[in-house]
């Protein structure tokens, strides 16, 4: 935007910046080893380089992601057959917090993946036994304390505020078994009906730590005074300048938690003459929440003429959540301390000492106590060969129930606010698309259609602030509201539309154009204006209305003719062709990033 053309050109922050290096190298190699037997070997390679600005000062922020694959196939018998793969995926990242002094900080991540598969045919069944391992782990390292100091003379690179510091190290750590068998039963008749079974077992165990690894303290708000004596304390406070006055102390902290999840599965699959159905049921249980949970499935395909060109579709499926080994290990965390101490100076102008303040907030409930979150689908289809082509339409009602939330009960005369956790969240999405596609001579054309509303009754949001402190709050819909509370937007666009074309041309070339179009959508924006209330300003925030997009891509590509086995291909890719400016998000200036180009070369041989 033309009024931050300055702030675009010395960008802080890599969701602004149009400059940037990023490389991707892939490589994959099969091949026969023995009889009955192949090796697979993928190794790919991202990483880039953004050039940004860090007060006044260049710093590059740099992140690589690797993927090494392997993969070997064994066949002992015309019955059976073995798999073993894995693969090694390490992420590395170098950053910074924007606009914030001394805050360095890197990120690595990744792990390990390995599964062996024994595949066994037998007069009765296919039966497929699979086992896994996995091991991942999260880690930061950043300077210990984080502080927001007032801007003053010695911290002088913020407005009002000077950040400064970083969050802490914390090392996260997940250990997954998984193990399954399935029985997929031989075909059977019984008069007009055929019966395609199948049933199975899964068992997984998981382990998850998480280690803060030093006590981290953030200092949030600081008094300026021209006559503070820091009395040799330079950590928190500042001679002549200022002093901080209110923090939040993570200690120290080890926590760890281990879920048993055990599943297992029957469906039949029947074809009685132009219906197929399947009917099924999933069954699942946990050892945190011991709930036991049946997730019916149904599915049918009606092809209404007996000649595959009208189909229609159906189903009614239940799917529950298993994100629950985070809460379980969250349980396990020691709290935040929140630690206060006087505005007022004492006789020697020097800053009184801290003394911790019981946490405001109490949790009635564990969310072990509750049932568990599922979601109810119904879809609606039908296929149908229309102009030499096939028109698809899809209709699906997702319904998401006893969703895990917050809900504040009462806050009592000493200021305790009491909350628990419940399952009374709820969520709804609706989705419409229709779509056509068709396939002639050297050329494919695809035009999709979709509709779409997802409403919610509520967010969940973790209690990570003192809600007594005015300046955590902002201004909304005339009334003053936690930062933490607003109705967070998901940029949910209602109407999406595509059409992707593409073409064989002469001498190997190709030629692909996806042109995409959506409609405008509803946010909730910060409006960069100030609301005084109770002699602090507040960030007023607004219901905004974002503007639709209209984006074409393009790829080219040509391909080599043939030579013992090798040959080349040469791509260009051009994605938003005409720079278009596209809105996301719910900041003001905030866009997707313009045209880029994108040059390839791929040597098979």
């Amino acid at each position: 935007d033309s009024s931050n053309q300055e702030e675009f050109s010395n960008s802080t922050s890599s969701e602004n910046q149009p400059h940037f290096t990023k490389h991707n190298v892939t490589s994959i190699i099969h091949f026969p080893i023995v009889d009955d037997s192949a090796g697979l070997i993928s190794y790919s390679r991202k990483e880039s380089s953004i050039p940004l600005t860090l007060i006044n000062s260049k710093k590059v922020e740099y992140r690589r992601n690797e993927n090494l694959f392997l993969k070997y196939q064994q066949k002992l018998n015309k019955q059976t057959k073995i798999t073993l793969s894995s693969s090694y995926t390490p992420y590395q990242s170098d950053k910074f917090l924007e606009n914030t002094m001394n805050s360095d900080y890197q990120i690595e991540a990744g792990g390990f993946i390995f599964d062996g598969k024994l595949q066994k045919q037998t007069n009765f069944a296919d039966i497929e036994f699979t086992l896994g391992w996995e091991q991942s782990k999260n880690e930061r390292t950043s300077p210990q304390d984080w502080k927001n100091w007032r801007s003053t003379t010695s911290k002088d690179w913020g407005t009002s505020y000077s950040p400064e510091g970083g969050f802490g190290d914390i090392e996260k750590q997940q250990k997954t078994l998984t193990s399954k068998v399935n029985f997929d039963f031989k075909e059977l008749t019984q008069k007009n009906v055929k019966h395609r079974i199948n049933a199975g077992i899964e068992f997984d165990h998981n382990k998850a730590t998480f280690d803060r690894l030093e006590t981290t303290t953030r200092y949030i708000a600081a008094k300026t005074s021209t006559t503070v004596d820091c009395n040799g304390d330079n950590n928190d406070c500042i001679d002549g300048e200022q002093f901080f006055w209110y923090s939040n102390v993570y200690p120290e902290d080890s926590a760890n938690a281990e879920l048993n999840n055990y599943f297992a599965y029957l469906d039949d699959s029947l074809t009685i003459s132009r219906l197929k159905v399947r009917p099924g049921v999933r069954i699942s249980y946990d050892d945190y929440q011991q709930n036991l949970n049946y997730a019916p499935r149904f599915a049918a395909t009606l092809d209404i003429f007996n000649n595959q060109k009208t189909l229609l579709t159906g189903g009614i499926n239940r799917y529950y959540g298993s994100e629950l080994l985070a809460h379980k290990l969250a349980a396990q965390k020691e709290p935040y301390q929140i630690w206060r101490r006087s505005t007022a100076l004492d006789a020697l102008n020097q800053p009184q000492a801290w003394y911790p303040v019981s946490r405001s907030t109490i949790n009635a409930t564990q969310v072990s106590d509750l049932k568990t979150p599922y979601s109810d689908e119904i879809t609606f289809g039908l296929k149908q060969q229309l102009f030499g082509g096939e028109l698809a339409l899809l209709y699906i009602d997702r319904d998401y129930k006893d969703q895990v939330m917050t809900v504040t009960l009462a806050k009592d005369s000493d200021g305790y606010v009491y909350q628990e956790f419940s399952n009374t969240g709820r969520r709804w999405h609706e989705a419409f698309t229709v779509s056509w596609e068709k396939s002639w001579k050297k050329h494919y054309l695809n035009i999709t259609f979709t509709w779409q509303e997802t409403k919610s009754n509520s967010l969940h949001y973790s209690d990570d602030f003192d809600p007594d402190i005015e300046e955590l709050l902002v201004w909304y819909n005339g009334n003053p509201v936690r930062k933490d509370q607003l109705e967070t937007s998901d940029f949910n666009r209602p109407y999406t539309a595509s059409i992707v074309y593409s073409v064989d041309l002469p001498k190997g070339f190709s030629f692909t154009n996806q042109t995409r179009y959506n409609s405008r959508y509803s946010a909730v924006e910060d409006t960069k204006q100030n609301y005084n209330y109770n002699g602090v300003d507040l960030d007023i925030y607004d219901d905004v209305s974002k503007p639709s997009a209209l984006i074409f891509d393009w790829k080219i590509l040509w391909e080599s003719p043939e030579w013992k086995n090798n040959y080349v291909q040469i791509s260009l890719d051009i994605e938003n062709v005409f720079n278009r400016k596209v809105v996301i998000g719910n900041e003001i200036n905030s866009y997707k990033l313009g045209r880029q180009y994108w040059a390839g070369l791929t040597y098979k041989f």
